[in-house]
């Protein structure tokens, strides 16, 4: 599967990649963990509840592939995987989405495992990476806090490593910053985002970084449904020259066969 620039930026937004660091800056930043608080993800955390179904992001942290003017319509949704990726084991596959202010429309399909042990106060880690990167190259996604009934989740890319304006921050630089503010609706609740802030700051996460998400104009969240219409100027058919699609329309029992692209009304593919 070919990945646009567009499809790995997101993917890059949305879940950090921490372990493109080398060793002797990871090395420095475990000097720093003592100044933050150790960060404890949900006990006994259930992931088949978790990917029940769509997450709306309402507030997330800006990082370099994620600049606020890309903050609109950002959801999630995960899927448990009948069998594990080849080669790699990847047990979950992720979809998100979200817009441009303009309006354009980007995606990206990740995958996704959990960091599981004996310790159930770990079941809460997972990693995640688009689906071609080895499990090494992966990047953290902790699920910090996460209610069901009241339909909300907090997100971190991993152990807060260094102190930010008023708290803590993940990653070393603003590429890898992960922090995310989830709900299970995409109609904004000031009252549980301001509950779930509350939760990031005892936890001890610099909350200064997140900004708002806008829903507004998301239509179904899926991506626009092309524009069915035929081509307006002519384009070449070879061997007779450039010609347009009244033309293709004329000899449509073998020019639609290699010019339907062009024109797609009237060679029947609109219906």
């Amino acid at each position: 599967m070919m990945f646009s620039k567009k499809q790995v930026s997101l993917a890059l937004a949305l879940y950090s990649a921490s372990s493109c660091a080398n060793w002797s800056y990871v090395a420095a930043q475990e000097e720093l963990v003592p100044l933050c608080k150790t960060v404890e993800t949900v006990y006994d955390f259930v992931l088949d509840d978790f990917i029940s179904a769509p997450w709306y992001a309402h507030q997330q942290a800006e990082n370099t592939f994620a600049p606020p003017t890309r903050n609109n319509c950002v959801r999630a949704e995960y899927e448990l995987r009948e069998e594990p990726t080849i080669p790699w084991g990847y047990t979950v596959d992720v979809y998100n989405s979200g817009r441009d202010d303009d309006g354009t429309f980007v995606e990206a399909d990740l995958c996704a495992f959990q960091e599981q042990d004996e310790d159930p106060s770990n079941d809460g880690k997972l990693r995640v990476a688009p689906c071609f990167v080895p499990k090494a190259g992966s990047g953290s996604f902790w699920v910090v806090a996460y209610d069901e009934s009241e339909g909300y989740a907090l997100i971190s890319a991993g152990q807060p490593t260094r102190p930010g304006v008023d708290g803590c921050l993940t990653g070393g630089s603003i590429d890898d910053q992960g922090l995310w503010i989830f709900s299970r609706s995409p109609v904004r609740d000031e009252g549980l985002i301001n509950s779930v802030r509350e939760i990031a700051r005892d936890a001890g996460f610099d909350i200064t970084v997140l900004n708002d998400v806008s829903h507004e104009n998301c239509g179904d969240y899926g991506a626009p449904e092309p524009i069915c219409q035929d081509v307006e100027t002519s384009f070449p058919v070879w061997p007779f020259g450039n010609q347009d699609c009244d033309w293709v329309e004329k000899y449509s029992w073998f020019a639609c066969f290699f010019h339907s692209d062009q024109c797609p009304d009237v060679c029947g593919k609109c219906d």
